[in-house]
């Protein structure tokens, strides 16, 4: 009988994991870095979403995307680290789930390195994620119902002190294993493999 009651639930588990399956969107947001991960649970966790310069936001390609997702809110969000390529499109995203001023569609944290950072890009990302914002120490795991979002702090021995430490993220699943990195540089891969 209770192998019986095991080969259903197993059963059961397995279907619903290739009903829905992960699906991971590498964002074009031009020079910057953004990715969205979808867990098989319809969890949702953004790393990064490009820049906003003159002339163009790249948070609204990628608030787009959410939108045509049919996305209503983020379950995390991730800022690998504090360029404007990697977090400056971030509030146009969050404000554009939540309303202006607000960052409610943000279910649960924003993480970060939490060190602090001088430009305009990274005031407005503060203001942002204000009362979400979490560091990542070492290592923080999310579960996601058979998804394991591995958020890592490594030092990655960029020249510049605003990548040094950088944010990881490792997804792993049963039968996948995916990383993203913000500027990880050829010849760091040692550090994160």
């Amino acid at each position: 009988m209770k192998i019986l009651i095991l080969s259903v639930l197993l059963l059961n588990i397995f279907s619903i994991i290739s009903a829905q399956p992960l699906k991971i969107y590498c964002i074009d947001v031009d020079q910057g870095s953004s990715t969205l991960i979808v867990s098989p649970a319809n969890k949702y966790i953004l790393i990064d979403a490009g820049d906003y310069e003159t002339g163009y936001n790249y948070g609204d390609t990628v608030l787009r995307l959410i939108r045509n997702l049919g996305i209503t809110h983020l379950d995390y969000t991730l800022a690998t680290h504090y360029h404007a390529d990697h977090i400056g499109g971030m509030p146009t995203v969050i404000y554009g789930l939540s309303g202006s001023g607000h960052n409610d569609s943000i279910l649960h944290y924003c993480y970060d390195r939490a060190d602090t950072y001088t430009t305009t890009q990274y005031i407005y990302y503060k203001n942002a994620v204000a009362g979400k914002r979490r560091t990542i120490g070492i290592v923080v795991t999310i579960l996601f119902f058979f998804v394991a979002v591995i958020l890592e702090s490594i030092d990655i021995h960029n020249s510049s002190p605003a990548k040094n430490p950088s944010l990881i993220l490792r997804t792993s699943t049963i039968f996948l294993t995916y990383l993203t990195s913000g500027s990880l540089k050829f010849g760091n891969f040692g550090n994160v493999i």
